[in-house]
């Protein structure tokens, strides 16, 4: 076992590795005994960071997953101008990452609001919190589409981004029972056609699900208004 010379360090292998552990097996599947292992360190230098595995679990929301979710799910709002070419990124990038996993890992996020929200007020508030700053992120994206003349101004923004974060999550789970990607083609087929009749002009967007970093993945035929 490594000695703790750098908290730091020492502090995120652990945050890694109990995320890493969480996802693939489940909070309350995962010992500590476990983590240690995995990151290389003590049970008693767990111990040092963590009070309690809640307290490293809740770190884990917090902390890791919150950049997760920044990352792979709110990004492409804060990338793309357009909201809808936007949507269709992030349910691109869910099916490289369930091919990738082999479906068997779904969204880290409702993992574990599945198995812990219902059983823990800790955690039901932190990933609670975490999703309501995705709403409210997906909300502004929309609102500026508004804004540019690009959606409809009569459209509620809050609940447009509430429906898309609701269809992304359902979507992670079937795909993760069916282990199978069709769902989320299905889905993202329906939720652009849905996004189109939001969109103030005819001219539409047509997408294509691919697993492909050298493209851009989503076409679009017009951008939004300056």
């Amino acid at each position: 076992m490594a000695k703790d010379q750098n908290p730091t360090a020492t502090r995120k292998a652990i945050l890694d590795s109990a995320f890493n552990l969480f996802y693939h097996n489940g909070f309350q599947a995962t010992g500590l005994n476990e983590i240690g292992e995995s990151a290389g360190v003590s049970k008693g230098a767990i111990y040092n960071h963590f009070p309690s595995k809640l307290d490293l679990g809740y770190a884990i929301v917090d902390e890791v997953l919150h950049e997760y979710v920044l990352t792979h799910w709110m990004g492409p709002y804060r990338e793309f101008e357009n909201p809808i070419e936007a949507t269709m990124k992030v349910m691109e990038n869910a099916k490289c990452f369930m091919v990738e996993s082999e479906f068997n890992l779904g969204c880290p996020l409702n993992n574990l609001v599945q198995e812990m929200a219902s059983i823990d007020e800790g955690f039901r508030s932190r990933l609670n919190r975490l999703t309501i700053h995705w709403v409210e992120t997906v909300t502004a994206s929309f609102e500026c589409a508004k804004k540019s003349g690009y959606l409809r101004p009569d459209i509620e923004a809050a609940e447009v981004a509430a429906f898309v974060v609701a269809v992304f999550e359902g979507t992670m789970g079937l795909v993760k029972c069916a282990q199978g990607i069709e769902y989320l083609e299905q889905n993202a087929k329906q939720l652009l056609t849905y996004l189109n009749l939001l969109r103030q002009s005819d001219n539409q967007i047509s997408y294509s699900l691919e697993c492909d970093s050298q493209s851009n993945l989503v076409e679009t035929n017009s951008s939004i208004e300056d």
